[in-house]
């Protein structure tokens, strides 16, 4: 029986994809949209400081923390951290930009999904950036998303650009504008000084529309359905209230690579066997949801240092966070002003490749985990991360039962390819090459993590199974071309009508930093849905100019 609709489109997450979606959807005055968070307000001030990033990962605070099965020799259980809070996880994430290169989105398209190749895709990223830079080519100026690059003179930093030279990569201006080997300044999306979440961004101006409503603290628990179409949301508010909300047109899951497929999990929609084991009965037999799972695995390098320059001298005890913290208060400028890495390189894990495929982090800075998060080590020195930008190992992520707030089953797997393999010992063995030139070398006395001993391949592997993941998975609900893939490449969900799904869980390959992919995605669901529904592009809202 058809339910009297509540809204036109009901949009599920506030995060990156969801907020641009939802902000773009309801330009035309004539469509309602509804955008569900289960997270809570994003007024917290340490969300707004940039480098308050050291202070959110590795907490529970704003925060969903999935718990996984025991991962590598070592058997250790680990939690994959996602952003339960108005604007997902742009609002605790490292604020970096990094877009995946052109050969990434044109391999993504050849897997049979028309429509996500570069030539469409840099056009979604130059529509929504403003970038310091001005416009070009590869990127946008005047929209909404201020893309902050520069950093102040710091003379670590330049011993890092100096080694990396000399070791044979370019120093440009742009790390997103080409796909070739370089090193640059990480792009950050920071306004004035301040973090610039995809709500910040897209999601709030857009709510001085009357068509557009947000309700925070209110998780979706299970799709409703009319036959096989989807009709509606049962959602649970923080009260432990639950209702029932229609939508006329779409259901659109923007939860995230974990808790969108837990919805459809939940809703019918995934592979039998999981379905029967958490009690829920059948609608569509889609095996791969959950399934593909890629998540990213760091290997991390630090040095210490002779000279008590970079960052570890203004960050490094709590009464050096307070003056550094009131010199940014006063100018919103300084080393708290910019997000989680300062410098991108990037390197190929064979010469044969036409762009590169392994990336390493540098920061002049270095930190130690503690139970509380990260905490800044108080000699001063450098580090660095290396990741596969493309790792192949696949993971899955399944619900263990058919209640919304029971963990997920997270299968965590890494390094299990030659390529993985290859790759990631080659990234690592390429930063401490770039440390053993000078001007840099100069200033080393040591290497402290984890330590010049540590030499031979296996060791190197294991070292990097021991260290941390990072917070990118995609996959989960694969976009494709095959009839087992869950999302076509319009992403609609197999099966059903009414029900997409917008978010990194649909990539089949592991892009790199998901942040910029994730807006993306977004932007490009908006064309294809307000062409399809004939949506205007009328009551936009007037957006800033670039502010450094």
């Amino acid at each position: 029986m058809k339910t009297k609709a509540d809204f036109d489109y009901i949009v599920i997450g506030s995060g990156a994809s969801g907020s641009t979606l939802a902000s773009r959807l309801s330009e035309d005055p004539n469509t309602s949209v509804l955008v569900l968070e289960s997270g809570g307000s994003d007024k917290d001030p340490i969300i707004s400081i940039p480098k308050g990033f050291y202070f959110i990962m590795g907490t529970t605070k704003h925060s969903f923390n999935y718990p996984t099965l025991p991962v590598g020799q070592a058997q250790k259980k680990e939690m994959w951290q996602r952003g339960r809070v108005l604007g997902g996880s742009t609002s605790i994430n490292g604020l970096n930009y990094e877009r995946g290169s052109s050969s990434y989105w044109d391999r993504v398209a050849a897997l049979g999904n028309d429509g996500w190749g570069w030539s469409d895709m840099v056009t979604a990223f130059k529509s929504f950036e403003n970038h310091q830079f001005g416009a070009s080519e590869t990127r946008g100026a005047g929209g909404p998303l201020d893309i902050h690059v520069n950093r102040e003179p710091d003379e670590l930093n330049d011993a890092i650009f100096a080694a990396a030279e000399k070791w044979g990569l370019d120093r440009v201006e742009d790390i997103n504008a080409s796909g070739h080997e370089r090193i640059g300044y990480v792009p950050n999306t920071v306004r004035r000084g301040k973090r610039l979440s995809a709500a910040s961004a897209f999601l709030k101006p857009a709510l001085k529309r009357d068509n557009l409503t947000l309700e925070l603290n209110t998780h979706v628990g299970w799709i409703l359905f009319d036959g096989d179409r989807a009709a509606g949301v049962r959602v649970r508010n923080s009260n432990g209230e639950v209702r029932d909300i229609y939508a006329e047109k779409e259901i659109i899951i923007s939860a995230g690579t974990v808790e969108t497929p837990l919805l459809l999990e939940r809703s019918g929609i995934g592979n039998a066997e999981v379905l029967s084991r958490i009690g829920v009965s059948v609608r569509v037999e889609s095996p791969n949801v959950g399934e593909h799972a890629i998540e990213q695995r760091m290997i991390n390098y630090q040095a210490k240092i002779n000279k008590s320059i970079g960052y570890n001298k203004k960050l490094s005890s709590t009464m050096k966070q307070l003056m550094t913290g009131s010199k940014y208060l006063l100018n919103r400028k300084g080393v708290i002003a910019s997000g989680a890495h300062d410098i991108a390189a990037f390197f190929k894990s064979d010469p044969s490749l036409d762009y590169a495929d392994l990336i390493g982090m540098f920061n002049p800075l270095t930190t130690t985990f503690t139970p509380s998060g990260m905490k800044v080590s108080k000699e001063p020195g450098f580090s660095a991360s290396g990741l596969l930008l493309h790792p192949t190992t696949e993971s899955s992520v399944h619900s263990s039962s058919s209640e919304p707030d029971a963990p997920p089953i997270i299968d965590s797997r890494f390094l299990e390819t030659e390529y993985d393999r290859k790759g990631i010992v080659k990234v690592f063995q390429a930063i401490r090459e770039i440390a053993e030139q000078s001007p840099l070398a100069d200033l080393i006395e040591s290497e402290s993590v984890p330590g010049a001993n540590l030499q031979s391949t296996d060791d190197i592997l294991n070292y990097a199974l021991g260290s941390p993941h990072v917070f990118h998975a995609v996959g989960t609900s694969r976009m494709g071309s095959n009839d087992e893939d869950v999302v076509d490449s319009t992403l609609k969900v197999r099966g059903v009508r009414n029900l997409r799904v917008v978010d990194v869980s649909v990539l089949p390959i592991q892009p790199g930093n998901t942040m910029a992919p994730a807006i993306a995605i977004g932007w490009r669901a908006a064309d294809i849905i307000r062409a399809e529904h004939g949506l205007q592009q009328s009551n936009a809202v007037k957006q800033p100019t670039y502010s450094k």
